[in-house]
């Protein structure tokens, strides 16, 4: 019965300790995404009407989250690997982009090594810890797999960072107390 009861209290104890540390990343990005930083960074540093074309999967919005649990009954966790998958995937495009001296290329940078840190994993490792067959499963398949054609959208580099930033507090602000 002890041993059970450690391994249980153990078991916990990791889970929490994940959180924590996801948690502590959540806020830092928080501070990092806040509107003043994605105007100055994504806007202003950007000629007028500059885009940047991504898979509409990448495009990660509050609505498209919520139709993902409403209509095929995704967790809460699962949104959560989405989200980190996709924003670190959103800000690798961003970053692609930009030229070293260009003066937004640290402030994405900083974001890319807080979301790396965060995922901690290979995309391989991510991926295995879906049930095959899910609807966020599906999506992360159809992302990984760059031999299959899918159509480009294009969307503004600001636009990219205030869906993430929605998102993010759409699913972590609860259980990361960021207001």
């Amino acid at each position: 019965m002890s041993i059970k009861m450690l391994s249980c209290m153990i078991s916990l104890l990791c889970i929490v300790t994940g959180i924590l540390g996801d948690c502590e990343n959540i806020r830092i990005l928080n501070k990092k995404l806040q509107y003043t930083n994605r105007l100055e960074y994504m806007k202003y540093n950007f000629p007028i009407n500059y885009t940047i074309r991504v898979h509409r999967e990448e495009v990660l919005r509050a609505s498209k989250v919520t139709r993902l649990m409403q209509r095929y009954n995704a967790t809460e966790s699962d949104l959560q690997k989405l989200w980190w998958f996709t924003s670190n995937n959103i800000v690798k495009r961003i970053r692609d982009v930009l030229p070293k001296k260009h003066p937004s290329y640290n402030y994405t940078t900083d974001l890319q090594n807080i979301m790396e840190e965060t995922l901690n994993t290979t995309e391989d490792d991510v991926l295995d810890t879906w049930i095959p067959g899910g609807i966020v499963h599906d999506i992360m398949s159809r992302l990984r797999s760059p031999e299959e054609k899918r159509p480009l959208k294009s969307v503004k580099p600001k636009t990219l960072l205030d869906n993430c930033f929605k998102v993010m507090d759409m699913l972590f602000s609860a259980i990361c107390k960021l207001h």
